[in-house]
């Protein structure tokens, strides 16, 4: 059996004794034993377990051109740095998306609410609407009915968003209605302007038009909010106070 000259260096993957003999030929060195005769096929035992492993997850194991130098036995390079970059990037695009997405969804419809952000009509105009009640919205019913806790009045009532209407349960757009009326109201304070001819309707809730805070001076209405953006279509009853035709998207309150 051929002896081999045993390096002073050990393999700094597996600590075993290695020999030069064959360098640069080979490339890397040889794994001995003490007496200097070779151990097994001669490739260092832990990089037979990595290369497994590369192999197992269908990864190319690749010697690096800088690895090919005396005093650094071997390295490679696998595949699985391009795709941890290849990821990277799809990250970073589809974050860079996202907020381009949500700026346009911003200035086009005024965020969550719908709508343009600017301008707001003015508060002159001679659209007439009042605050009569203040409270939250405890409870989304569908996409025109939720429950009304009344701090300022004592109204505790269901409330029947004024002419407006949206899909029924089982209908197309029903649970879109009902989840864009929870994201404008729910739990939040809003703002209510209760019906002065009939107040309530057949089933006896409050019938009224709500608002909630947009900005530190403007206030959303609801109902004109969901037909803007199309969860709602306008159905105007005359015998009460409101004409729908006529709201605004946003009214000035400080």
């Amino acid at each position: 059996m051929h002896q081999y000259k045993i390096s002073k260096k050990r393999c700094y993957r597996c600590g075993g004794l290695i020999s030069w003999d064959n360098y640069p030929s080979q490339k890397w060195p040889v794994h001995v034993d003490e007496n200097g005769n070779k151990i097994g096929t001669g490739s260092c035992p832990k990089f037979r377990q990595t290369t497994q492993y590369y192999k197992s997850s269908n990864l190319k194991t690749v010697k690096s051109a800088t690895s090919i130098k005396k005093g650094y036995p071997y390295s490679f390079s696998p595949d699985i740095r391009q795709v941890y970059a290849v990821f990277a990037l799809v990250a970073v695009i589809s974050i860079v998306a996202a907020i381009g997405i949500q700026a346009s969804i911003n200035n086009t419809y005024g965020g969550i609410y719908g709508g343009p952000e600017y301008p707001y009509e003015d508060p002159k105009d001679p659209f007439s609407w009042e605050i009569d009640c203040e409270g939250y919205a405890s409870l989304i019913v569908d996409g025109d009915t939720y429950f009304f806790d009344g701090d300022t009045c004592g109204v505790d009532e269901y409330i029947r968003l004024a002419d407006i209407d949206t899909p029924e349960s089982g209908e197309s757009g029903y649970q879109a209605a009902k989840d864009y009326l929870c994201a404008l109201i729910h739990t939040k304070w809003v703002y209510l302007d209760i019906d002065d001819i009939t107040r309530t309707d057949p089933y006896g809730r409050i019938v009224g038009v709500t608002y909630v805070r947009h900005n530190s001076t403007h206030l959303l209405n609801v109902n004109k909010a969901l037909v803007v953006n199309g969860h709602a279509t306008i159905w105007n009853f005359y015998n009460n106070e409101f004409n729908p035709y006529d709201w605004p998207l946003y009214v000035y309150h400080v």
